[in-house]
């Protein structure tokens, strides 16, 4: 038994060995076969538990080969070549047989056989032009390493391991690259990789994803021991995949200092007023939707020449930087802040979903910066005045932003310093009119007056329906509302999970009565809002919906915006996509292309498709930048697997361009209107399917 479990222990230790393409093979003390991996079991036969000799192995073959394991169980390293007979026939193998040792004794002989070309000179070479290769890779500084068609490490140099210090013990010939990055998550090998296990396993499938398909960019990494590397990787026409590890730090670290020196105020550590200019002009001619609103804010320290005459410059040296500590923790990482010069500081602040917002901002930010500062061990309450221009409604340009900001800093300390004013005199009357909005907008969800309307989707290529979009009417007072003005001031007053419901309701109704009358109408597209994936049980509710209309998920297709991708609570919401996705239902990103990260979400979320945003089809005919965007979008999405919807068709033109690039769906005007009236809906229905004329 102890034989055994010896014999156990060593063929444990060579299971790694079984999908190497060379005969591997190990006999223990007695000249018996104890282990032998596929392809040497393919060339011989299954030997183990016998002797070369009690097998159908010709005999003098046979006496050679327990002759040279005598040798090698006596300690010998034996290496010979010869013809070999074979299952398959006679080969030329280069053999070499070395002792393994346990405790310092011998216990068993390890055995490898590389089957050669006819000719033994040709490959001599071969092996000693791999045996150049290898000494060519180690004298590199780059780190290098090449795996298989099975992902399994085949080539590395010592650069490889030494920059992936923690992952060392687990980069070996046969390893997977895998197994090689799990190891390295748990040693906290990848800075970026996240903190929690679903960060980590999102890390891992990005990873390796990009490994499996490299991109044509480089990837970037960043090392626990602070050194950069640039990682380039490519598939090779044989199915390996080489990649190349390159130390970049001093470059990284000098463009770090290049671009502290060029962007950043050298008292405060803010940027400075060239690097805020640049920031402004970016948002303003960008298409991130969560650019389209926001807030310039400018503010200086009132009485500040006081304070240097005084206490002198060091103690306002030391005032403006806590203002500038103060304006950090008070404000998010993505706002730039900025000290223009003296003591006036600028803000610049995106992604306001309502202008009332920018109240709240201003409230708190004034509140923070005045609190009382410890100057050379007297307390000094400094007053802050600010002036606010909002865009796009004070102006879309930096120089227009800058003047009105400045005129309303202008008439704060018109009225007594130390407070906030915004440039519109009027936004009191906008909250007022948000206020009724949200009165009668629940008087309306009470009532049950809230509509739906369906504009009909069709397949580009044969022009037959294929399902409607299901888009939100409601008029208040005689007068049609906005869906985007009243679905935000519902998110605002925490009415959206109620308004998303009625309208799933009646999109519902709508789409059951459809296949209760015998028609088609294929899917419905419903747009979901922040409220409803932030709430954990928003997909047994949205299951109950359809329950109650004897509807499935393949009726209704989930549109999402990246402005909903980009909430704070990311991570319920992406759950809720998951439990969405596993129940079975479809998620289109809708408005794609103007978003913050786009191409992130796409591999991020469990997205089934995108919809082009209108304002790239609008000019599609004409050639331009945008017919060379949209037919990315389309080549991109289709390479992922996805389908493309194209909305906002309004011309028989931007249809034919949109037909002859391959996109899969399409809506606008030029195909129908979104309507309300059945009537409408049936005779759509009964049309003879075809492109729009």
């Amino acid at each position: 038994m102890a034989v055994q479990a010896l014999n156990d222990d060593i063929v444990e230790n060579y299971r790694a060995m079984d999908d190497l393409p060379h005969g591997v093979w190990v006999v223990d003390r007695s000249g018996c076969y104890i282990y032998q991996n596929r392809a040497d079991r393919e060339a011989f036969g299954d030997l183990r538990g016998s002797r070369p000799d009690q097998s159908w192995i010709p005999g003098d073959q046979a006496c050679e080969w327990l002759r040279a394991h005598d040798r090698a169980l006596a300690g010998e390293t034996v290496r010979y070549t010869r013809k070999v007979a074979t299952r398959q026939g006679l080969s030329y193998f280069d053999t070499t047989l070395v002792p393994v040792q346990q405790k310092g004794r011998i216990v068993a002989a390890l055995g490898l056989a590389i089957n050669n070309d006819p000719w033994v000179a040709a490959q001599r070479e071969a092996e000693d032009a791999r045996a150049l290769l290898d000494d060519v890779i180690e004298t590199i500084p780059d780190a290098i390493a090449a795996y298989d068609a099975n992902d399994r490490l085949i080539l590395f140099n010592a650069a490889y391991k030494k920059l992936y210090a923690l992952s060392s013990p687990a980069i070996r010939i046969g390893a997977r690259f895998e197994d090689i990055l799990r190891y390295g998550l748990a040693a906290g090998q990848y800075l970026d990789a996240g903190e929690t296990s679903e960060d980590h396993e999102e890390w891992l499938r990005r990873r390796l994803s990009a490994h499996l398909s490299p991109p044509p960019t480089a990837l970037i990494q960043q090392l626990p021991n602070g050194r950069w590397l640039h990682v380039r990787e490519r598939c090779s026409a044989s199915g390996n995949i080489v990649g190349v590890r390159t130390d970049v730090t001093a470059l990284k670290d000098a463009e770090a200092v290049i671009r502290r020196t060029a962007e950043t105020d050298a008292l405060t550590g803010l940027a400075n007023r060239a690097l805020m200019l640049d920031a402004l002009n970016t948002v303003l001619r960008g298409q991130r939707t969560g650019d389209r609103s926001g807030a310039l804010f400018m503010l200086d320290i009132d009485h500040f020449k006081t304070i240097n005459d005084t206490l002198g410059h060091a103690a306002g040296d030391q005032v403006l930087r806590t203002m500038a500590d103060r304006l950090r923790k008070a404000l998010r990482a993505e706002d730039t802040i900025a000290r223009l010069g003296g003591d006036e500081f600028a803000v610049l602040a995106t992604g306001f979903a309502q202008e009332d917002a920018c109240a709240v901002v201003a409230r708190n930010l004034h509140r923070a910066l005045t609190e009382e500062i410890n100057i050379q061990g007297r307390l000094l309450r400094p007053g802050v005045s600010m002036g606010i221009a909002l865009f796009p409604r004070d102006g879309m340009t930096a120089t227009d932003l800058f003047k009105n900001a400045d005129t309303a800093l202008y008439r704060t300390k018109e009225n007594g310093r130390n407070g906030w004013t915004l440039f519109n005199q009027d936004l009191g009357e906008r909250l007022r009119r948000r206020a009724q909005m949200r009165e009668d907008l629940a008087d309306a969800m009470m009532l049950g007056t809230i509509g739906t309307a369906f504009q009909p989707v069709i397949d580009v290529r044969s022009g037959a329906h294929v399902g409607f979009e299901a888009l939100a009417r409601w008029t208040c007072n005689g007068t049609p509302v906005s869906p985007a003005e009243f679905v935000a001031v519902a998110e605002d007053a925490g009415m959206g999970l109620a308004l998303g419901q009625a309208i799933l309701d009646r999109t519902c109704a709508k789409l059951a009565g459809l296949i209760a009358e015998g028609l088609d109408p294929g899917f419905a597209a419903v747009n979901l809002e922040t409220t409803q994936l932030k709430c954990t049980s928003f997909p047994d509710m949205l299951m109950e919906t359809l329950g109650r209309f004897g509807l499935r998920p393949a009726h209704i297709e989930l549109e999402i915006t990246e402005n909903t991708l980009l909430d704070r609570s990311i991570d319920q919401i992406t759950r809720t996509l998951h439990d969405l996705r596993d129940l079975g239902f479809r998620f289109i990103l809708d408005d794609f292309g103007t978003g913050y990260a786009s191409l992130t979400h796409l591999k991020q979320f469990p997205v089934s498709g995108i919809k082009i945003d209108r304002s790239f089809i609008m000019n599609i005919q004409d050639g331009g930048q945008d017919a060379v965007i949209v037919r990315a979008m389309v080549e991109l999405a289709h390479g992922l697997g996805m389908s493309v919807v194209a909305e906002g068709v309004e011309t028989a033109e931007q249809y034919a361009f949109l037909r002859s690039i391959g996109c899969d769906l399409a809506q606008g005007y030029h195909i129908c209107r979104p309507t309300m009236d059945p009537d409408a809906i049936h005779a759509w229905l009964a049309r003879t399917p075809g492109p729009p004329g």
